[in-house]
């Protein structure tokens, strides 16, 4: 008997808390929920903004929870370094309803870097640069034999004796070897 009071007790506490905190219509107090997916599903991190501002961190499977929301307008904002996000963020009106599916995608930045040198001769303004592979790309050289091409994540190695500079370029799933001593820049495709 004791035991069944104590639940009674409970359970009119619990009632008597929520129309104290919420009144006798109820809280009126909604959620917005989705998820992340694409090159980056976890740790991204979900702002809140507008009627109410707050952030929270995707799970490991990419979802997102905001709770405890009123009724109001927000924007849903994703973000994390090295991502882009589509749609960069969404504006979303709660009205006595509980909104989910507000859905990103991520995509990965590439890293770029940048590869230099310096044509010499008897020609130096105007050579004709050449990178090719699946990322490729033209330059000539300027007044003094300079020229730059960008390429996708370059790994340099700078021998002890400076008889060359070999750089590994990976351009989507092919690994490119390109050698460059005083004389030339020469581009390896292992096959």
């Amino acid at each position: 008997m004791k035991k069944t009071y104590q639940k009674l007790i409970t359970t009119c506490l619990l009632i008597c808390s929520f129309i104290f905190l919420c009144g006798a219509n109820g809280c009126n107090i909604y959620a917005i929920s989705g998820t992340v997916d694409g090159d980056i599903q976890s740790g991204v991190t979900i702002t809140l903004t507008g009627d109410s501002t707050t952030t929270t961190t995707t799970s490991s499977e990419g979802s997102y929870i905001f709770g405890w929301l009123a009724n109001g307008s927000y924007t849903i904002t994703p973000s994390k370094n090295g991502y882009t996000f589509d749609p960069a963020s969404e504006i979303i009106t709660v009205s006595d309803n509980y909104i989910t599916g507000v859905d990103f995608t991520g995509t990965m930045i590439p890293l770029t870097s940048l590869i230099s040198g310096t044509v010499s001769g008897d020609v130096q303004e105007g050579v004709t640069v050449t990178l090719s592979g699946d990322n490729s790309d033209t330059t000539t050289t300027d007044s003094n034999g300079d020229y730059f091409l960008v390429v996708l994540q370059m790994v340099i190695i700078r021998l002890l004796r400076p008889i060359a500079i070999i750089y590994f370029l990976q351009q989507e799933k092919e690994l490119l070897l390109m050698v460059q001593t005083k004389q030339k820049l020469t581009l390896i495709r292992p096959k």
